[in-house]
């Protein structure tokens, strides 16, 4: 602010407008650095925040994948526990059938061989009854 007299002299309030004006800018550079360093604090905060939000997501989900996994190994042994059942059954089911076949085919041996020994005896008695009618 400049400030003339009648006379063209400038008032002696030129130094005291120029000490405001570097007082106001000095205040005006203060207040922006207050700004960015508000402006930094927040932007600290903010990233505080979302690294606080970012482990506590990724804590989510490794406990949420430990549960899936403990869930899916569960089912496994469940679904394998059945299948080994049946495999058992199945198995012991197949085992009563060879032994009945292997009964079958004993009973079909023995019944060959006693046919066989009764052709014999036939053979034998009607050789003899031949034998004595004549």
């Amino acid at each position: 602010v400049v400030a003339e007299g009648n006379d063209g002299n400038v008032l002696p309030n030129l130094e005291q407008a120029k000490q405001i004006e570097r007082a106001v800018l000095k205040a005006m550079r203060g207040a922006a650095l207050q700004r960015q360093q508000a402006v930094n604090a927040a932007l600290v905060d903010a990233a505080r925040e979302r690294e606080a939000a970012v482990a506590e997501a990724l804590q989510r989900v490794g406990v949420e994948r430990e549960k899936a996994a403990a869930e899916a190994a569960e089912t496994a042994r469940a679904e394998s526990a059945s299948e080994l059942d049946q495999l058992r059954k199945s198995s012991e089911r197949e085992r009563e059938r060879a032994i009945s076949r292997a009964v079958e085919a004993a009973e079909r041996r023995k019944d060959r061989e006693w046919q066989v020994l009764l052709d014999k005896q036939r053979q034998e008695a009607e050789a003899k009854l031949e034998a004595a009618v004549q």
